[in-house]
């Protein structure tokens, strides 16, 4: 997609951002062995982590169980 658009022609008022997903390996895991509790503790401090450690102009938009969904505007090449 990318390759069909011309860099000098986007349209004003729209922006082009870049989305990202990361969630935990081995979760299901980590809840029936360890818990409820641990499982959310180590979500809660993931969410944090990811948040934390992006860069300036990317944030967390939405959480589901153990996903995190990032956004953040692209630069222009």
């Amino acid at each position: 997609m990318e390759a069909d658009l011309d860099q000098e022609e986007l349209e004003e008022g729209r922006l082009r951002v870049a989305i990202a997903f990361a969630d935990l390996a081995g979760f299901a895991r980590l809840t029936v062995e360890q818990g409820d509790e641990v499982a959310v503790s180590t979500v809660e401090r993931f969410v944090e982590a990811v948040a934390e450690n992006l860069p300036v102009d990317a944030r967390v938009i939405k959480t589901l169980g153990d996903e995190v969904m990032v956004v953040a505007q692209t630069r222009r090449r």
